[in-house]
């Protein structure tokens, strides 16, 4: 079974409304078409043909105001009736009534000549949706769902999605390394972009994550994120290749306001920067302040919305947060989430795709939980909307929503969420990984799953091996996220005969030879059972080289207990078999005791006849990953990812003495609390909480007992 992810892509309708525009007024250059105001919205109409036969006019549904006619829009027309009626809109009607063009001005005069120049301008219309909406909770499959692969009717791993103004969806076929164009009742998609493998060539893409539509230039604007950069791929017949935007660039999310300025999350630089189109630069509009869970940073942001003030709206993914920053703030305003990773409903759990409605209402992709999630303005606690029923592929169910999109029931009608009675078409579509595109009740939103850094592996060995039983599906989850993995998945899938690893029911498994004259025939990697007390596993890696030290010193042998999470890290001046066996003797089994087992990649320092020799001689089992993929030994990578920057701080210019300041940066990551035990690693190793340098002295009374 596929990972799915349900995403939330903004649908941007831009065309065909009359904002501003009195009821009945002129809104097209057609004078036989006028503004009708859409029932629900705000100040927002549709511009079509006047019609006087009110007789065929019939009452819109109560309480969403809905239609049963595709064709139809619910918008208000008291000339006929005093309630909101469906109005027949047709598909031409762009022809039928263009609209006027507001005019960008630029006019030179000589003599008796002046020239205008005049372009229409693209409104991004946000829909009022009621607060009593509500929505079905089972969804129809609108793309894909023909199994995982790479033809036309398929999709594999779908991540972001753009819905268009006649709901023709743009998706974001991840692990086919295209964008797929699908319309509503299609059996197949069209390639639009990439499709010619994975790769670094114009013509190619490498994992795209979102995509949006560029109306002004007819073009896509796309996530390409395994290439580390932004490109922009004409939609135009006969197109074979694109050009390059914005490079060195890890984007996660991509966003674009009234004013065609483009907003991109950098998922590694954990900031959202606003670019003029052909700025190469950007402008920073919320975090860049480094990894972080302070207001003024993120921590590995992926979708984006921005709102017609140009207010930005962050899915804060790894702090499990939605964060409001507005135009020119410093800081932002957490509007949704906050309270660690959980699902209680005051909780999310590595949210993605966002929308904002136009009272401020938030609706979240909740990945981890597998829910669409509500957040009013001020709440603190969400309702799910859609989803939360446990993992699976039912029509209720998701297997980690990414991103959605808010639709339209037709062309050029913002969709209003809300329940989708039988029969009629659904005005949202929402990513699911299982390579299908589902939409939900009235707008199912889709998330593109987007890439998790080295250290994507989050949750422990802990949270995967529960009671010594591997949880497959959380570990399909996991893997998801984990963007070393997703590259090996590639390579696998590429050669899978040459490879040590094995891809299969979507999930990786590592290859082992087993020696001492077991079977010598490759086998898949079992699941360590879950140490049962301190010191019982423990991780070991090098980080490292760095600038040597006046005292010799290169790199660190970090070592970490897979139960307390405590960390030690010996300097050394290399990463030789004698001098790994001397710093491991030396500073951690002198001190803490021989552990039941190691873990470690098959690097030569770690995998020779000295350290063999020195694990039968003391006592421990020494278990390998891979030297291909050392994050497997997770908790490791973590703490180097944590390491190295804090040692960057404290060093010196010329950066030679990070070994001073080893200890403390040890000191202060173990006596830290820890994500997901709540508890530092120093309170799980000595049962109490440690007597920090900032705590103060305490006073200490002696009370003496006289005759």
């Amino acid at each position: 079974m596929s990972f799915y992810l349900f995403s939330i892509s903004l649908v941007r309708v831009k065309s065909q409304f009359c904002q501003g525009i009195p009821q009945y007024n002129q809104c097209s250059l057609n004078s036989a078409c006028a503004c009708f105001h859409i029932a629900g919205a705000i100040n927002t109409g549709i511009c079509t043909a006047i019609s006087t036969d009110c007789s065929k006019l019939v009452a819109c549904k109560s309480p969403d105001n809905l239609c049963d006619e595709p064709n139809q829009r619910c918008i208000h027309h008291p000339l006929c009736h005093n309630r909101p009626v469906c109005y027949p809109v047709p598909r031409f009607n762009q022809q039928l009534c263009p609209p006027i063009a507001t005019p960008n001005t630029s006019t030179t005069t000589s003599m008796l000549t002046t020239t205008t120049t005049a372009r229409t301008t693209q409104q991004l219309v946000i829909p009022n949706i009621p607060v009593d909406a509500r929505w079905a909770q089972n969804g129809v499959t609108v793309a894909g769902g023909h199994g995982e692969g790479s033809a036309t009717n398929q999709l594999r791993e779908p991540w972001g999605l753009f819905i268009d103004d006649d709901q023709t969806m743009i998706i974001a076929d991840f692990y086919n390394h295209r964008i797929i164009q699908w319309k509503v009742g299609d059996t197949n998609g069209l390639v639009v972009a990439g499709g010619n493998g994975p790769g670094n060539r114009l013509n190619q893409l490498y994992w795209p994550t979102d995509v949006l539509i560029d109306k002004e230039a007819d073009s896509l604007i796309i996530c390409d994120q395994w290439n580390l950069r932004v490109v922009r791929w004409s939609r135009r017949s006969g197109t074979t290749q694109g050009e390059i935007l914005i490079d060195n660039i890890t984007c996660a999310g991509l966003a674009m306001d009234d004013q065609r300025y483009l907003y991109i999350s950098d998922a590694t630089e954990h900031e959202v920067r606003r670019y003029k189109i052909g700025d190469k630069n950007g402008t920073i509009v919320a975090g860049g302040n480094g990894q972080g869970a302070g207001l003024n940073q993120l921590n590995f942001p992926t979708y984006i919305f921005v709102d017609q003030q140009q207010t930005v709206y962050v899915s804060d993914k790894k702090n499990h947060r939605v964060v409001k920053w507005n135009k020119g703030a410093k800081e932002g305003i957490v509007v949704a989430g906050d309270q660690g990773n959980g699902t209680a409903l005051t909780q999310l759990s590595y949210p993605q795709g966002l929308f904002v409605d136009t009272l401020g209402t938030i609706y979240v992709a909740d990945t981890g939980n597998r829910r669409v999630m509500r957040w009013p303005t001020g709440a603190k606690q969400g309702t799910v909307i859609v989803g939360g029923n446990d993992v699976g592929n039912g029509a209720n169910q998701f297997n980690g929503p990414i991103d959605y999109g808010i639709a339209k029931r037709d062309k050029r009608e913002p969709a209003v969420m809300g329940h989708v009675p039988d029969g009629i078409p659904p005005l949202a579509g929402a990513i699911d990984q299982n390579s299908t595109t589902t939409p939900t009740d009235r707008n199912k939103i889709t998330l593109p799953p987007i890439e998790e850094e080295t250290d994507q592996m989050k949750e422990d060995p802990s949270q995967i091996i529960a009671k010594n039983t591997l949880d497959i599906e959380l570990l399909k989850i996991e893997q998801g996220k984990d963007s070393d993995i997703q590259h090996t998945i590639a390579e696998v899938m590429k050669n899978p005969i040459k490879s040590t690893y094995e891809f299969k029911d979507g999930l990786l498994y590592k290859l082992m030879i087993m020696r001492e004259g077991y079977r010598t025939k490759p086998d898949r990697l079992q699941p360590i059972p879950s140490p049962e007390g301190p010191f019982q596993l423990i991780g070991m890696d090098y980080c490292g080289p760095f600038k040597q030290t006046p005292r010799g010193n290169q790199y660190v042998l970090c070592l970490t207990d897979y139960f307390t999470r405590w960390v030690v890290a010996a300097a050394v001046p290399d990463c030789s078999a004698q001098t790994t066996a001397e710093a491991l003797f030396n500073d951690y089994i002198c001190k803490y005791g021989v552990p039941a087992v190691i873990l470690s990649d098959q690097g030569t320092h770690f995998h020779n006849q000295l350290m063999e020799a020195m694990s039968k001689l003391i006592g421990y089992n020494h278990t390998y990953s891979t030297t291909y993929h050392p994050q497997s030994n997770g908790m490791i990578e973590r703490f180097n990812a944590t390491f190295v920057p804090q040692i960057a701080k404290l060093q010196d210019k010329e950066n030679n003495n990070w070994d001073e300041f080893l200890s403390p940066v040890v000191f202060a990551y173990n006596t830290g609390t820890h994500s997901t035990t709540q508890y530092s690693p120093f309170q799980l190793l000595y049962g109490r909480e440690p007597r920090l340098p900032t705590d103060g002295k305490k006073i200490i009374i002696y009370i003496s007992k006289t005759k």
